[in-house]
């Protein structure tokens, strides 16, 4: 009879050997992982190189892989692990590190410790979650610590400095067995978007290996339901996460998206008897030599998701009292139920003075990832789901005689030389007030109750249960031989 108790010690010995020979190599599974890794993340997990980078398409696996890479030396005593995302709403988002890595160890014998977002195993090793905004963040957290393993998500969202920081902070006391490993994933895109390529992708080194995966190397993701997110992006964007595309977009236009032919109408369409809600947004560029406030007034009806870009001006900057008289003067023509602010520089000061006069009507523009913004705003334009009512826009920047009003700055704004934000050589106040109105449309119309059903409506709900209720009574006459 076969010893099976002998066998698995063999089994147990060997797999210990290999480990010693090759650290990072994958057996059966990663520790405390759930799945397999796919192919890819298979190749991510078996490298032995100091630096790592995975992805390129949207849906590779990248969080996964990361994860993964996090657990490999988890049965390892004193294995410490750092995972980090540029910030806290990013890291405790559903379906992110934090809470992937909770349904992953829900059921093992890990614990966690919030106050210092750690996992503990019971081997000793550890799994750390932190974020940073800014290299003196960084500094500041991390100066002195010491990790065997530091993965960064979204690496498009760091600057080279913070990274190499960072790399610093990946290394072990001597005698320890635990690889140190640098581990990061990406698409292409974001702040970060020329190093990362340069470092990673432009140029392949035995030393910095890229691991390129596509949302068809990942058989966890629901396809279709990701593949109907990537359409709400404009062409560009899509090819770039669909594909994994690191083609720049270098001295290009901004808002490519934008076609007078398409996205210019004569006027707002007939909605019956919907209702049609208003947003006013400012943009105050209080900060600049010149400064310029720029409105844009846009509207969109209960019964559909196209935004209308109703009315659009600039003026010279004043005082608040001087910008609050323009938003009354608005209020008097539009019916706005929302004014929206930049609140960055200056304008905090403002915000708070048009709050003490229109209240919770007043509130501030959405500003964090300006870059993917833009891009669904692309996407809305190609679609003609966001429109300009036509002659009226204005502004008081003329050069050449040129009027620079919306439709100008959205035809005309560039990218810089980088390729990663607007040339400031431009004016964008018109653009940028646009951007947070619409983030501000765009969310209201995702969560906006449903009004009470109109006449038409209940009319028709009406007949179609009278129509039910006569074939009810049909059915009943047929079955029913004393009738």
């Amino acid at each position: 009879m076969t010893d099976l108790r002998a066998l698995a010690d063999e089994v147990e010995a060997l797999e210990r050997a290999l480990r010693d020979v090759r650290p990072c190599a994958v057996l059966d599974r990663v520790p405390y992982c759930p799945h397999a890794p796919t192919d890819p993340q298979r190749r991510f997990l078996e490298l032995d190189t100091r630096e790592a980078f995975y992805g390129g398409a949207a849906g590779g696996g990248k969080s996964d892989a990361l994860l993964m890479a996090a657990l490999q030396f988890a049965d390892r005593p004193g294995c410490s692990a750092l995972l980090l995302r540029r910030t806290f709403p990013d890291l405790r988002q559903p379906g992110a590190l934090m809470d992937r890595l909770a349904k992953w160890l829900a059921p093992t014998g890990a614990t966690w410790r919030e106050i210092d977002r750690r996992w503990t195993f019971p081997s000793g090793a550890t799994i750390t979650f932190g974020y940073a905004e800014s290299l003196a963040d960084i500094e500041r957290a991390y100066q002195g610590a010491e990790y065997q393993f530091v993965g960064i998500d979204e690496l498009g969202q760091w600057r080279e400095p913070e990274y190499l920081y960072l790399l610093s902070r990946v290394r072990r006391r001597e005698g320890s067995r635990v690889p140190l490993r640098m581990r990061a994933a990406g698409n292409p895109g974001g702040i970060g978007h020329a190093w990362v390529k340069r470092r990673f992708v432009v140029a392949p080194d035995a030393s910095r290996p890229f691991v390129p995966a596509k949302l068809d190397d990942n058989p966890h993701l629901d396809r279709a339901q990701y593949e109907g997110n990537l359409a709400l992006l404009d062409s560009r964007t899509r090819a770039q996460l669909r594909e994994g595309s690191w083609e720049d977009v270098v001295a290009g236009r901004v808002y490519f998206g934008f076609s007078r032919s398409r996205n210019v109408r004569s006027g707002l369409p007939s909605v019956g008897r919907a209702r049609w809600h208003y947003v006013l947004a400012v943009d105050l560029g209080a900060s600049e030599e010149k400064p310029t406030t720029a409105f844009v007034v846009l509207a969109w009806a209960d019964t559909a998701r196209t935004v209308y870009v109703v009315r659009s001006w600039t003026m010279a900057s004043g005082s608040p009292q001087r910008t609050s008289d323009e938003i009354a003067r608005t209020r008097d023509v539009y019916p706005i139920e929302r004014i929206i602010v930049d609140a960055g520089a200056l304008g905090a000061g403002y915000l708070r003075d048009f709050q003490r006069r229109f209240g919770e009507a007043a509130r501030a523009a959405e500003k964090r990832d300006k870059a993917g913004a833009r891009r669904l705003i692309n996407g809305e334009l190609e679609r003609a789901a966001l429109v300009l009512i036509e002659g009226q826009h204005r502004s008081a920047e003329t050069v050449d005689g040129e009027e620079r009003h919306l439709v100008w700055e959205l035809e005309s704004l560039r990218y810089d030389s980088d390729g990663l934000d607007a040339d400031p050589s431009f004016p964008d106040h018109l653009t940028d007030a646009l951007l947070y109105g619409w983030r501000e449309c765009y969310a209201w119309a995702a969560t906006l109750p449903p009004g009470p059903p109109t006449t038409d409506e209940r009319a028709e709900r009406l007949e179609a249960e009278l129509e039910e209720a006569r074939i009810r009574a049909l059915s009943a006459y047929d079955e029913d031989e004393d009738w």
